[in-house]
């Protein structure tokens, strides 16, 4: 069977800032899981995991603020959902699906909570590890344009979305707040409890409607000397993080479960300003050698995201170079081949279930 899908046509029109932290956010994810979790003493994983929340914030939330700008009806909330779930939904179903039949859960095991994104609240993540971060995703791209469509009806208004999206995110904070006064809640029972992380899309989706609605605000943050500044300063504040409050106490201060999310995830999205417009890396010539394989890795960080716990648990991943090397190209290859012969075809049919 022909490769229908080259890397021009998989590429298209890309900013190559956020594939590059894309791409590097999906190798530090998938490296932290062979043993190595921690840098300074903080979780470079779970932080990278957190750049993945922001950008899916910074990039479906231009779209969802362009599409919704001129006021929301049931087919503009329709055909987001459609665009949105067909990027998402099919591969993580395809997975599910084959790792039910190929790695039977242990008995007890409840399976119902996976096919509706309830796993981190009901009955555990042990089945598929890493769909925790799904959860969060699938919710915020079902609630987020639901209450846009409820409450901008007439259309997107600066002040008031602004408004809005600082409500979203204050009001997490309060909440998180809230849960771990008086429950107590250790750190892991909030990272991936999806009411309580909304918040680190929502800057996201923010910075996205300062790229829409005030140009000249987000060039300025976009300057090379913003950039510089605020990655020191987040710097930082992860190795203080790491070594006064992270590590094995981060459950037991208040505010690594609370605010620090919050925290986390400006410094973040203060850095996608000059990712996006920096013409450093965007003018790099598509013939570049390592620009190219950093693209790839960004276009197939999806599936590599799903499949590599389960591929180095088969494998029985060991950290010598030879074998790590080993099994990542193994999974770089099965990815591409679900994007090719999967993914990217059944994203392209989706213009069939589109309202025109």
């Amino acid at each position: 069977m022909p490769i229908k899908y080259k890397y021009e046509q998989l590429a298209g029109k890309r900013i190559f800032g956020l594939d590059l932290v894309r791409s590097i956010a999906v190798c530090a994810v998938v490296f932290s899981h062979t043993g190595y979790e921690r840098i300074f003493g903080f979780r470079y994983g779970v932080i990278a995991i957190e750049y993945f929340f922001v950008m899916s914030g910074f990039l479906v939330g231009e779209m969802l603020v362009r599409e919704f700008y001129e006021g929301s009806t049931l087919k503009t909330l329709y055909n987001f959902w459609i665009k949105r779930w067909f990027r998402t939904l099919p591969l993580y179903y395809l997975i599910l699906i084959l790792k039910i039949f190929l790695t039977p859960p242990d008995a007890g095991t409840t399976l119902w909570p996976y096919f509706f994104f309830l796993q981190n609240n009901i009955g555990g993540i042990s089945f598929y590890t890493v769909s925790w971060t799904l959860v969060i995703e699938e919710w915020f791209y079902l609630l987020m344009p639901l209450l846009i469509f409820l409450f901008f009806r007439k259309g997107i208004v600066g002040s008031k979305f602004l408004f809005f999206a600082t409500l979203v995110i204050v009001g997490e904070n309060v909440l998180r707040i809230i849960n771990v006064a008086y429950r107590d809640v250790p750190w892991g029972g909030v990272v991936g409890s999806f009411p309580f992380r909304f918040d680190s899309f929502m800057i996201g989706v923010l910075i996205a409607f300062v790229k829409v609605n005030y140009r000249s605000v987000f060039d300025k943050l976009a300057s090379k000397t913003n950039f510089l500044i605020v990655s020191f300063l987040f710097l930082i504040y992860l190795v203080a993080y790491g070594y006064s409050h992270g590590g094995d106490l981060e459950s037991k201060v208040w505010w690594t479960r609370t605010v620090a999310f919050t925290i986390t995830s400006l410094f973040m999205a203060l850095q996608m300003p000059f990712l996006n417009n920096s013409t450093f890396l965007n003018n790099i010539s598509d013939s570049n050698l390592i620009k190219r394989w950093l693209t790839w890795l960004s276009l197939l960080s999806y599936p590599i995201y799903l499949i590599h716990m389960d591929f180095m648990d088969v494998a029985h991943t060991s950290i010598h170079p030879l074998n790590l090397c080993i099994n990542y190209a193994v999974i770089i290859l099965i990815s591409y081949l679900l994007i090719v012969f999967f993914h990217q075809p059944v994203t392209n049919s989706r213009k069939k279930f589109l309202i025109k």
